[in-house]
């Protein structure tokens, strides 16, 4: 018979083992096994500023009842005694979904992994804040454009010793290219998105119960969790829906004792209440790129890469533009000069390197065919404002194009252009 110590000696090696292989070599916990559910992390967002940025109006595939994106997630993850959900929502969950969808990597493999370390201290760098204290979702998004993240073998997530490893190492990988809100309360949008394989970041506000479900539907007890005067907000990502439970599934931070199996099912009623704001991140590199180390960003450049107009469902005639630049850059505004002389403008204020600008028409007419000029107010990675200028030429005939192929067009923007 095994006696007691070698016992203990062949558990905890298994399980110093099993870390190795999922998180790689570190002197440091990776993971607490316990919570301060009062350290939740996501500052919310105020409604009147979140309607004036850029918003996802996805292409509608043919939408079944239920969907669950949870397969392209890494293994649930708890960030314990510290306020970093934004960390583990935003990287650890999106990001690293974003490398198994887009990248076919092993989510096994912790080099392919995002780490919330890195995201969140470099949040906390960018808002000029202190270790512990929560973060502005949008923070996160900007950050995520701007630098990424190292990945989890580079920098391991402690709860407990914050000295996390800041090297910009290999951060460049885990860059997102542009991102988006979402209307939370369309519950056609968001399943659409989901649908297409995305995972949607949201941070909601929390009912007093929030922290005692067990499983099944939550529904809430229609108490809010204050802090002071303040509801308290957690960040999580949205990763499934089931139209028979009339809920959707949402992925925590809190580990996998939590929920059910660290996942929850809020139902969809409950969750646009509790919503404050929802993010689709873009990121249109199609095989995992190599770590760009210090190499310093080249002189700026801006193209289109697609250009054209079409006609939806719902008549409005929209005109598409793909636009990439070489590096991050913060984008304030956008102004189009149409080939009939007329000047449309659109606010914009958002870190972007890549993604889709949108404007229609709802009246039924379409844009009039000939060169449009797109003028991108922004500011680079060093703080130089620029006022790049590109040409597109637009057919005026409308594209018949199907959404079932649009669906792999990363985002639109939502509000008209006034003319």
């Amino acid at each position: 018979m095994m006696k007691p110590k070698t016992l203990i000696t062949v558990i905890a090696i298994g399980i110093t083992i099993l870390v190795v292989l999922l998180f790689g070599c570190s002197d440091k916990p990776i993971i607490s096994d316990k919570n301060s559910y009062s350290l939740l992390g996501s500052e919310p967002l105020d409604p009147n500023v979140v309607k004036n940025y850029p918003q996802s109006l996805p292409i509608y595939p043919n939408i079944p009842s239920a969907i669950d994106n949870s397969n392209i997630l890494p293994v649930i993850g708890n960030q314990g005694n510290l306020g970093s959900c934004t960390g583990w929502a935003y990287g650890y969950y999106m990001r690293s979904s974003l490398a198994k969808r887009n990248w076919g990597v092993d989510l096994i493999d912790p080099h392919n992994i995002c780490s919330p370390a890195f995201l969140y201290k470099m949040g906390l760098k960018e808002a000029g804040k202190s270790m512990g204290q929560g973060l502005n979702p949008k923070i996160v998004q900007d950050t995520l454009v701007k630098w990424g993240s190292n990945s989890l073998y580079v920098t391991p997530y402690s709860d407990s010793d914050t000295n996390f490893n800041m090297n910009l190492i290999d951060n460049n990988i885990f860059r997102i290219d542009s991102y988006k809100t979402i209307d939370s309360l369309n519950k056609n949008d968001m399943k659409a998105e989901l649908t297409v394989g995305n995972v949607i970041n949201v941070s909601l506000f929390l009912y007093t119960d929030f922290t005692q479900y067990t499983g099944g539907v939550y529904k809430g007890n229609g108490t809010w969790w204050l802090d002071g005067l303040k509801i308290q907000s957690h960040a999580m990502c949205v990763v499934g829906f089931d139209d028979s439970k009339n809920a959707y599934k949402v992925v925590n931070s809190w580990g996998p004792t939590w929920g059910e199996n660290g996942f929850i099912w809020i139902d969809y009623n409950t969750f646009e209440s509790m919503c404050n704001v929802a993010f689709i991140s873009y990121d249109y590199s199609k095989s995992k790129p190599e770590p760009a180390g210090d190499k310093p960003f080249e002189d700026i450049r801006c193209q289109i890469n697609e250009a054209y107009q079409y006609k939806a469902a719902n008549g409005w005639h929209i005109l598409y533009f793909d636009v990439e630049f070489n590096q991050p850059v913060y984008l304030k505004e956008i102004e189009i000069d149409t080939s009939d002389k007329k000047e449309l403008s659109q606010s914009n204020d958002m870190w972007f390197r890549r993604g889709i600008i949108y404007c229609y028409r709802d009246d039924n007419k379409e844009f009039p065919g000939g060169q449009y000029m797109l003028r991108l107010n922004n500011t680079t990675f060093y703080g130089v404002a620029n006022s790049m200028e590109i040409q597109a030429t637009i057919n005026g005939s409308v594209n018949d194009i199907q959404a079932s192929e649009l669906q792999n067009i990363y985002g639109m923007n939502r509000k008209a252009i006034k003319q």
